[in-house]
């Protein structure tokens, strides 16, 4: 168990985890951070995005599916980016409450996932209606189905957890209320209580997002 009692955590990091913070991930990914000759043989037969590129972080293998090992009321905050979609309902329901359990009395947690209004809007207003359907697909998917996958494509699921579920804000709150949480406040890109936004929270979602604070009585 960890030790200290002002920990920053940062769950299903990948590789945009900072120093300062606890970061939490698992599977082949970031395995693969610490072996980076194999890595960049897998980045030049695409079987990784250049994006894994990158130099990852200092990070902790946890399945988060699982029990955290930290202790009750040991966490500050807690910051959870791009990472509740890849589960199912019932998994990210379990996540969040060991959130909870670790989670100080006032700590924060941050959260970041697709919001099912904004990638409605997005399409809506698309005047590209073609365009519009296929990154609408891609976004809720978290892939491109529809282009069939060579093997390359067939091996990448080895490497890549594609989506299970989706939100908006009441949806969300409904689950962070089912898990403990209070004093929900929908928030903006790189805004709200969460230390060390600018470096955590990356652009490359923003149009499709939503940005939740919460918070432990």
């Amino acid at each position: 168990m960890n030790k200290d009692k002002n920990i920053k955590l940062n769950i299903g990091c990948g590789p945009c985890g900072i120093d300062g913070w606890l970061n939490y991930d698992f599977g082949i990914l970031p395995l693969l951070s610490t072996f980076p000759v194999l890595k960049s043989i897998l980045i030049k037969t695409h079987l990784l995005s250049s994006f894994y590129q990158i130099k990852w972080p200092e990070i902790k293998l946890v399945d988060i599916r699982k029990k955290f090992p930290l202790s009750n009321s040991s966490v500050k905050v807690i910051f959870c980016s791009q990472v509740l979609e890849h589960f199912e309902y019932w998994e990210a329901k379990h996540i969040l409450s060991e959130c909870y359990r670790v989670m100080k009395t006032g700590g924060i947690l941050r959260i970041s996932v697709p919001d099912i209004e904004k990638i409605i809007s997005n399409y809506s207003t698309n005047k590209d209606k073609v365009g519009s359907a296929r990154e609408f697909d891609k976004t809720v998917f978290g892939d491109e189905k529809d282009l069939k996958p060579n093997i390359v494509k067939k091996l990448s699921i080895f490497f890549i957890r594609y989506h299970k579920w989706h939100y908006n804000y009441p949806y969300m709150c409904q689950l962070l209320k089912e898990t403990g949480f209070s004093k929900i406040i929908k928030c903006g890109y790189r805004k709200g209580e969460t230390p060390d936004l600018i470096k955590l929270e990356l652009g490359i979602h923003r149009s499709t997002s939503m940005y939740v604070e919460a918070s432990k009585k």
